[in-house]
């Protein structure tokens, strides 16, 4: 019972974007459940979100020697490519972990969303159909399909951002999509409050590049 509790805090400050108190419950996770080898691969994610790099680097070639032939592990070296900004190498890599693997729907996703950062609309499409495909209940594959629709000008991305909205209600960039929605086929009055819906939210300083673009096209 507290094993579930404690990997359910860690993963809960993961996704509101607290990778630090996130680490800190890892910690007491790891002194009581010492040689659970799920927790090194949770370990390196975390330290990447921080970017540790040199911890990270030192965790590697033990999570390489667990998972290697798993997808977790094409999973973690696109996060750190994504981390390092090389989108290129993170569709490489996860390209590599789906042909080697059964892939995920999770696998599919991220290679979605690098493909976005690349341009690649349509490929990104495809994936993140088949992310839903494989798994109805992945959130985040609907928020970035949203997003690919948007740049692909199709006006059904609002019934991907609803969706996302069901499970994904406290990330900003749900809310930005919604924004953007509304400021290229909706209601123009209505992305101010959208936007700063998104500024409360979770991973709001990792788009707010994008949300200031926005932003300055209102005016």
């Amino acid at each position: 019972m507290l094993k579930r509790i404690l990997l359910r805090l860690v993963y809960g400050r993961m996704m509101n974007d607290e990778p630090e108190r996130a680490l800190r419950v890892l910690r007491i996770y790891i002194k009581l459940f010492r040689g659970d080898s799920t927790i090194v691969l949770l370990s390196v994610f975390i330290y990447l979100r921080l970017d540790m790099f040199d911890i990270y680097e030192k965790l590697l070639p033990t999570v390489k020697k667990i998972y290697e032939n798993d997808i977790s592990y094409y999973l973690l070296k696109g996060v750190e490519y994504e981390r390092k900004n090389d989108y290129e190498k993170a569709v490489s890599i996860l390209t590599q972990g789906i042909e080697l693997t059964k892939g995920s729907a999770d696998a599919y996703n991220n290679r979605g969303y690098y493909s976005l950062f690349l341009g690649d609309f349509e490929k990104a499409l495809q994936d993140l159909d088949k992310a839903i495909e494989m798994n109805p209940k992945l959130y985040f594959a609907y928020n970035n399909r949203g997003f690919a629709k948007i740049k692909l000008n199709d006006e059904s991305a609002i019934n991907d951002i609803r969706k996302s909205l069901k499970g994904f209600d406290n990330n900003a960039m749900t809310y930005k999509n919604w924004a953007l929605w509304e400021f290229h086929f909706g209601d123009k009055s209505k992305v101010p409050k959208l936007l700063a819906k998104c500024k409360r939210r979770a991973y709001y300083t990792g788009i707010k590049e994008e949300v200031a673009e926005l932003e300055e096209l209102l005016i």
